[in-house]
């Protein structure tokens, strides 16, 4: 993760700026930082979950 992203994602935990949060989370994802990933899903609820998850998905395809 570079230090930029960090910031920025530490800054959206802090500020409570969701959207932000899964933004910069699935860039990192996408960046291989699989850790990530479930930080992204549990900012969901789980019925909303799994259409989030599909794209997730075809991203990576």
């Amino acid at each position: 993760m570079n230090q930029w992203k960090k910031y920025r994602l530490e800054g959206y935990q802090r500020s409570g700026q969701i959207k932000l949060l899964r933004k910069i989370e699935e860039e990192l994802v996408e960046d291989g930082d699989y850790a990530c990933y479930q930080k992204i899903k549990d900012t969901y609820l789980t019925t909303d979950w799994s259409p989030i998850y599909r794209n997730l998905l075809q991203r990576f395809v």
